[in-house]
């Protein structure tokens, strides 16, 4: 189930807040981890501070539930209160929240019209499918070639080996 509202990440380090809304809280939160491991995150000050002093050092929580339509008022208030507190333990960059999709907001059946026949009859050559496909799944991994037998089942021996340590369990139970 979705919940949407707003939520914040709390880093331990410099003991500062970044707040964010989302229709999807979680779905979110998974978002700007994935982004902050892999060293990607939109946010400079963010990646930074995860940078120096690491994942452990970070708490991500659900701040308050709203219906779809405030989650995005909602949040501008609470970085607003919070500025006024303390300006300078919030990570976020830009003054007021700006999003490129207002949250609960769909495009209109003139909107989709529009955008699908600006796009339609474009053509893709192979090279360029090729590539489109290869940034989907990941360049680790090469179509078209096919493992010997040995090599799937080293690749499945290696797999099953790979246990999750029991601080790492304890971690993604709390999380």
């Amino acid at each position: 189930m979705n919940i949407s509202g707003v939520y914040a990440i709390w880093c331990n380090g410099n003991q500062k807040i970044y707040i964010g809304s989302s229709v999807d809280i979680l779905k979110r939160i998974n978002q700007h981890k994935r982004e902050l491991r892999t060293g990607k995150h939109h946010n400079p000050i963010l990646q930074r501070s995860w940078n120096k002093y690491g994942e452990n050092s970070f708490a991500f929580r659900e701040v308050l539930q709203t219906p779809t339509e405030y989650a995005y008022r909602a949040e501008q208030e609470i970085l607003d209160a919070l500025k006024l507190v303390n300006h300078e333990n919030v990570m976020n960059v830009l003054p007021k929240t700006t999003s490129l999709c207002r949250i609960g907001v769909r495009h209109s059946e003139d909107t989709k019209l529009k955008i699908g026949n600006a796009n339609r009859g474009n053509k893709w050559d192979n090279e360029s499918k090729q590539r489109m496909s290869l940034q989907r799944i990941g360049n680790q991994y090469r179509l078209g070639i096919k493992h010997s037998e040995e090599v799937k089942k080293r690749i499945s021996e290696t797999s099953k080996k790979k246990r999750a340590s029991e601080e790492s369990k304890k971690r993604m139970r709390i999380a």
